[in-house]
C-alpha cells in the first residue's frame, strides 16, 4: 500500500513536470523554475492540508484523546461550500495563468472573481489556525501559498487585461462595452471584490440544494471546537489509549509478532511479544542512566507516537511496523547486552 501511495504521488509530480513544460515553451529557465517551483508547493502543500485532517480532523461533538487526535479547524457539515469555492478558484487560477489572454471578457470577469473569492477563504483558515496547536503550520501552508499566487495572477491580470481592451475591438457593441468594462473592473480592486459578492451569493444559493446553509462560510469555522472562532464545546477528553507497538503485539499476525502472553499497563490487561518487551527494557534503560534524556524522549513519544499507534487499525499495517521495527529491536538488544549483567532478566520482567 505504502509503495502505491508513492508510485502515485511521484507520478503525480512527473505528469505535472511535463503538463507545465509544454504550457511554457517560451519561459526563460528562471521564469519556468520560478512558477514551476510555486506550482509544485502548492500541490504538495495542498496535499499536506488534506493528511493534516488524520491528525486534527474530528467533529466537536466526538469525545478524543487529545493525543492520538484532535479536533477538525473546519465544520464537516459545511466542507462541501469551502471545498466547492476551492475547487472554483483552483480551475480559475489555471485559467488565468493558462489562458489569461485569450479568455473572453465575461469568463475573465467571472475567473476574477473566484480569484478574489478564494483569498478571503485562506484569511479565515489563518486566523483560525494561528498559534493554536503544533498542527497548525500543516493547515496554514497551503492558504499562505494560495495567497501569494493570487497576488502574482493580480498583478499580471492587471497589466494584461487593460492591454488586451486598449488593443483589440470587437465589432459588436455589446461585447465592446463588456470588454472596456472589464478593462476598467480588473483596475479596481474594490469593484472586482463588489462584482465578486453576487458570484459568491449565486454559488452560496445553488450550494442550498446539497444542504449547505446560506451562513456556511461563517459557519465553517465557528462550529468548531478548540481552534481561534470556536464556538463549540466538546466532550471531555478520553485518555491516551496505548502505546503504538502495544496495538502491534495485539492486531499482528501471531506468527510473525509471536505473542507470548498477556500483561499489564496502566492496570489493563495487554497482549505483549518480545519486540514490546525488549523496547520497554531500553526505555527502562535510559531512564536508570538519564532521566533527564528519558523525560526529552518521554515527551516526543507522547506527542507522535500516541497519535501514530491511531493509524495502526489492521493486521497489514500492524505486521508491516513489526518489521520496520526490527532493526531498532535488535538495537535496543545489543545495547541491554552491553550495558546490563542480566539483560534477559530487565526484558522478561517488562509488563508482568
Amino acid at each position: 500500500m505504502i509503495l502505491i501511495i508513492v508510485g502515485l504521488y511521484m507520478l503525480l509530480h512527473v505528469a505535472m513536470y511535463f503538463i507545465f513544460r509544454a504550457q511554457v515553451l517560451s519561459a526563460s529557465k528562471w521564469t519556468y523554475f520560478l512558477q514551476f517551483s510555486l506550482f509544485t508547493l502548492f500541490v504538495n502543500t495542498l496535499l499536506l492540508f488534506g493528511l493534516a485532517f488524520l491528525f486534527s480532523g474530528a467533529h466537536y461533538q466526538d469525545a478524543i484523546d487529545p493525543i492520538d487526535t484532535g479536533y477538525s479547524p473546519l465544520a464537516q457539515e459545511h466542507a462541501l461550500s469551502y471545498l466547492t469555492f476551492l475547487l472554483a478558484w483552483i480551475v480559475s487560477a489555471l485559467a488565468l495563468w493558462l489562458k489569461m489572454d485569450k479568455l473572453s471578457p465575461l469568463v475573465a470577469l467571472i475567473t476574477s472573481a473566484f480569484l478574489t473569492i478564494g483569498p478571503g477563504f485562506s484569511i479565515g483558515i489563518l486566523g483560525q489556525v494561528i498559534s493554536v496547536n503544533d498542527n497548525s503550520f500543516l493547515f496554514a501552508l497551503m492558504p499562505i501559498f494560495q495567497l501569494t499566487i493570487s497576488i502574482l495572477l493580480f498583478t499580471k491580470l492587471l497589466k494584461q487585461r487593460a492591454a488586451i481592451a486598449k488593443n483589440y475591438n470587437y465589432t459588436n457593441k455589446f461585447l465592446r462595452k463588456l470588454n472596456e468594462y472589464s478593462a476598467f473592473i480588473v483596475k479596481m480592486p474594490v469593484l472586482l471584490l463588489l462584482f465578486s459578492l453576487p458570484v459568491f451569493i449565486v454559488v452560496t444559493l445553488l450550494l442550498l440544494i446539497f444542504g449547505q446553509a446560506p451562513d456556511s462560510a461563517v459557519k465553517l469555522f465557528t462550529e468548531t471546537t478548540t481552534w481561534n472562532f470556536s464556538q463549540k464545546t466538546h466532550p471531555p477528553f478520553l485518555d491516551h489509549q496505548g502505546h503504538y507497538l502495544c496495538t502491534v503485539a495485539a492486531c499482528g499476525s501471531p506468527k510473525l509478532v509471536k505473542p507470548v502472553g498477556l500483561g499489564e499497563r496502566n492496570g489493563q490487561a495487554i497482549i505483549i511479544n518480545r519486540q514490546l518487551q525488549i523496547a520497554n527494557a531500553f526505555e527502562e534503560l535510559i531512564l536508570d542512566f538519564s532521566p533527564m534524556l528519558h523525560k526529552v524522549i518521554r515527551a516526543f513519544y507522547d506527542k507522535y507516537g500516541y497519535g501514530f499507534s491511531r493509524h495502526i487499525t489492521t493486521s497489514r499495517r500492524s505486521n508491516l511496523i513489526y518489521l520496520f521495527m526490527k532493526p531498532l529491536e535488535w538495537f535496543f538488544l545489543l545495547i541491554l547486552y552491553l550495558c546490563c549483567s542480566k539483560p534477559e532478566n530487565k526484558i522478561t520482567k517488562q509488563y508482568r
